[in-house]
């Protein structure tokens, strides 16, 4: 049965974006053990490592997922720069890549749009200052070619020293 074009609502970047963060806020706090968002708040604020590694994982996986929903190439999501205890970590931001069995302009645009967005919904929703905001998430997108050439950030998500954390795959 073939859905009426009537009834197809079309979805912003922002709206995906903006549902990614709220839903991660929700895993954050229940793994953070806060009883509420504004405790949740209050402990990113403070830059807490548990705090912001739960967001930074949970807002990872939400992304992927979203952007593989529109985009079939995508095959597998991992977060790159999630260890704490650096106190120059805030201005490394963490990688989510996205590995593709092709690369287009589409998804580029795609990926290039939640970055521009991603800052300010994180400021909006989480609380996170204009610094961690900006300095939260890098998503950048790699072939599938280049993780078997390990070739550029391909080479991190096939790396046996340190491998980047799986986010999302598709099944």
């Amino acid at each position: 049965m073939a859905i009426p074009l009537e009834n197809v609502v079309p979805v912003s970047v922002e709206d995906t974006v903006r549902d990614a963060v709220c839903k991660a806020m929700e895993y954050a706090r229940q793994k953070s053990g806060c009883a509420s968002g504004a405790a949740l708040q209050a402990r990113l604020a403070a830059r807490d490592e548990w705090a912001m590694g739960y967001l930074s994982y949970a807002v990872a996986g939400n992304i992927a997922a979203s952007v593989a929903a529109l985009d079939q190439r995508i095959q597998e999501a991992h977060l790159l720069g999630l260890e704490g205890g650096d106190e120059g970590a805030a201005s490394h931001p963490a990688v989510l890549i996205l590995t593709v069995t092709c690369r287009t302009a589409a998804l580029d645009s795609i990926v290039a749009r939640v970055t521009e967005i991603l800052p300010r919904v994180l400021g909006e929703i989480a609380g996170l200052d204009q610094e961690s905001s900006a300095c939260f998430m890098d998503v950048e997108v790699v072939e599938e070619a280049d993780v078997g050439m390990r070739k550029g950030l391909g080479a991190a998500v096939g790396s046996l020293w340190t491998p980047p954390l799986k986010v999302w795959a598709r099944k």
